[in-house]
C-alpha cells in the first residue's frame, strides 16, 4: 500500500514539474533573446532549485541574488556540428534547444563572462552537474550534457598524428603512496652529495705590484 502511495506521489510531482516547465517554457524571449524581468527570474529560480543552488560551470555553491541566467549551448551555436577534439562549429548535425528550460542553467557572473562563447564543449557544463538534454541531432541521438567520458574524444599530442598520447594497454591512474615518497624512504641509497671547497682568500693581505 506504501509502495502504491509513492509511486502515485511521485506521478504528480512529475506532472506538476511538467506544467511549470510547460508555463515557463511558452513565452520565449523577445528579438534581442531576454525575457522581461519578472519571467526571468522565475525562470532563474526554477533552475537554480533544479542544480541544487549550484553554479553550472563550476558547481559551487551560490546565492539566488548572485546567480545569473544564462544558456549551456551558447545562442551563438543554434545549429553546430562537434569536430574531433569537442570543438562546436557552425554546421548542421545539432539543433540546440536554444530557450528551452534543458539548455538553461544558473551560474556566477564571472564564470559566466568567462566562459562566453567558447567552442569547447565539454566546459558548457560541469562534469559534477546533473546531465540535461541539450540539443537534438539528425539521428534522433540528442547531446547530453555533461558528456560521460567514454563520449568524449581522446586527447592527442602534436606529432602523433591522431593517436592517443597514453600508451596502449595502460590508463591514467594516481600514483600510490609508495611512488611519491624519496627513494631513500624505503631503503634505496639516495644520489651521493657533492661538496665543494671554496677558498677564499685571507683579509688584509694584499700584495703589491
Amino acid at each position: 500500500m506504501a509502495g502504491k502511495a509513492e509511486g502515485l506521489l511521485t506521478k504528480v510531482v512529475k506532472a506538476v514539474d511538467k506544467g511549470r516547465r510547460w508555463y515557463l517554457e511558452s513565452d520565449e524571449p523577445d528579438a534581442s533573446g531576454r525575457w522581461d524581468t519578472d519571467r526571468r527570474q522565475k525562470v532563474l529560480a526554477y533552475v537554480y532549485n533544479r542544480d541544487d543552488g549550484r553554479c553550472g560551470l563550476c558547481a559551487g555553491e551560490m546565492k539566488l541574488k548572485a546567480a545569473h541566467l544564462e544558456h549551456i549551448v551558447p545562442k551563438v551555436f543554434a545549429v553546430f556540428d562537434i569536430r574531433k577534439g569537442g570543438k562546436a562549429e557552425p554546421g548542421t548535425y545539432y539543433k540546440s534547444r536554444l530557450h528551452k528550460i534543458d539548455n538553461l542553467q544558473a551560474a556566477h557572473t564571472y564564470c559566466n563572462k568567462r566562459k562566453g562563447n567558447a567552442p569547447d564543449v565539454d566546459k558548457w557544463r560541469h562534469p559534477a552537474m546533473p546531465p540535461l538534454t541539450v540539443a537534438d541531432a539528425e539521428d534522433g541521438q540528442p547531446l547530453v550534457l555533461p558528456r560521460s567520458r567514454s563520449a568524449r574524444p581522446a586527447r592527442s599530442s602534436p606529432g602523433l598524428r591522431g593517436r592517443s598520447a597514453e600508451p596502449e594497454g595502460e590508463s591514467s591512474r594516481s600514483l600510490t603512496h609508495r611512488e611519491l615518497q624519496p627513494p631513500w624512504a624505503y631503503g634505496q641509497r639516495p644520489l651521493p652529495t657533492v661538496r665543494t671547497r671554496l677558498s677564499v682568500p685571507p683579509v688584509g693581505r694584499h700584495r703589491w705590484l
